[in-house]
């Protein structure tokens, strides 16, 4: 759910302690390090921990399909006639607009003279001449059923080194970090979710997170090298889509 939190997390500190450690990239990785591995010092892993879904958090769902709307641009680069392209969702027959920029201009479309759609294989067929045209742009509506599910997930920061006042010094910047930058990484991850969504044809997944918390930190090796182990908790939502057929049933 969180990697891609993680990933920023780990390209921050690399960036705010590079006046602190060398080759950062080399010694803040996110991926789980074992005590083994633990060898070019000081070393720190970024890595996630359980996933809770619990019944007691808010859970939104609908059984009945809603009217979406969905905005889709398709690239054309100097593509023949009769051309066909595959649309993100299954459309609603009858919701159609389909424009074409030739030269800069917006041309609009008309659906079973310059454009065909396919309704079971979601596709569009352009018969008009495409020979100057760049773009598609394609307005149209879906049917879908929409699941939204709150959830929790930990990640921990490990900290090696062979200094308890390096690891204390550590311990401190890294939580400093993360909480001054707490909303814009919160809103990085958003904005990268919705451009970003896991999905395959009929479902459409985003994850959106409100909340990143510090809940402790302990010492899991007293024997050099030290290491330190910080926890976090992030808060956020997985919301679910499912395109669903123009009668309401799953397709």
């Amino acid at each position: 759910m969180i990697q891609n939190l993680l990933s920023k997390i780990s390209e921050l500190l690399q960036s705010e302690l590079a006046g602190l450690i060398t080759q950062t990239a080399k010694h803040i990785l996110d991926i789980p390090i074992s005590d083994k591995e633990a060898e070019l010092l000081p070393l720190i892993a970024i890595y996630p921990g359980n996933l809770e879904i619990s019944p007691k958090f808010k859970q939104s769902s609908s059984i009945h399909p809603s009217l979406q709307e969905l905005h889709q641009e398709i690239i054309l680069d100097n593509s023949p006639a009769n051309c066909t392209y595959q649309l993100d969702k299954i459309p609603v027959e009858g919701f159609t607009l389909c424009h074409l920029m030739i030269d800069g201009e917006d041309n609009l479309l008309e659906e079973n003279l310059d454009f065909f759609i396919d309704y079971q294989q979601a596709t569009i067929t352009l018969k008009t001449d495409l020979s100057r045209a760049s773009k598609l742009l394609i307005d149209y509506s879906f049917m879908s059923i929409l699941v939204i599910q709150e959830f929790m997930q930990e990640f921990f920061i490990d900290i090696w080194d062979d200094s308890l006042t390096n690891i204390d010094k550590y311990s401190s910047l890294i939580m400093g970090i993360i909480l001054t930058n707490n909303d814009q990484l919160i809103n990085d991850y958003n904005l990268n979710s919705q451009l970003t969504p896991y999905q395959t044809h009929h479902i459409f997944n985003t994850h959106q997170i409100n909340q990143i918390r510090v809940m402790n930190g302990s010492y899991s090796s007293f024997s050099s090298p030290f290491k330190f182990q910080l926890k976090f908790q992030v808060i956020g939502q997985l919301r679910i889509r499912k395109t669903v057929s123009e009668s309401g049933a799953p397709i």
